[in-house]
């Protein structure tokens, strides 16, 4: 694959013969921990749209988790005392698995569903509880969703800039060959 030439790729990866594939933690670091400028001056294209979405979701995640803890104060009482220790751990577990394999968006979407058909049943208890409930996979929601667009846009911008593919290629992309 080393004589290969970029069209080439591009052609094969459009054909579905090449994988372009993308490594989801260095994708959301690329988006998020990495100088404008330097992104600009390295590849010759200006990403403001991608990084502006990719850093709003990311956000999102730490805001929905407070808006979390700060509900289930109201809506739990006492019991938040175990809530929000609980919150915290499984956020830091989801978190950590947010990133790992192909970004799929079906079990943090399950659990917004759950949590929302909670919502409905509570709806008798109390704004607050079913504020809480809607809130607490959010904070998943909007990790997983933080990794699956920075892959996308990532994947993207190697499939049509050669120097970001030249510069990402072995570090936060990798090609495969389909039906190896």
């Amino acid at each position: 694959m080393d004589n290969i030439s970029y069209q080439d790729i591009v052609k094969q990866a459009e054909r579905g013969e090449i994988l372009v594939g993308v490594e989801p933690a260095l994708a959301r670091k690329f988006f998020t921990a990495t100088s404008h400028k330097t992104i600009q001056q390295e590849i010759g294209e200006a990403l403001y749209t991608e990084r502006f979405f990719v850093t709003a979701v990311w956000v999102l995640e730490f805001i929905s988790l407070l808006a979390g803890i700060i509900t289930s104060v109201f809506a739990l009482g006492w019991y938040s005392a175990i809530a929000i220790p609980l919150m915290i751990i499984v956020f830091f577990m989801l978190m950590g698995h947010a990133s790992m394999g192909k970004q799929r968006m079906g079990g943090a979407l399950y659990l917004v569903i759950i949590c929302s058909i909670l919502a409905y049943v509570f709806r008798e208890k109390g704004t607050s509880l079913v504020l809480w409930l809607v809130l607490l996979p959010m904070p998943y929601f909007f990790a997983r969703l933080t990794y699956k667009l920075a892959t996308v846009f990532l994947r993207a911008l190697s499939l049509r800039n050669e120097r970001a593919f030249n510069l990402l290629l072995d570090n936060a992309i990798f090609l495969r060959v389909m039906g190896e």
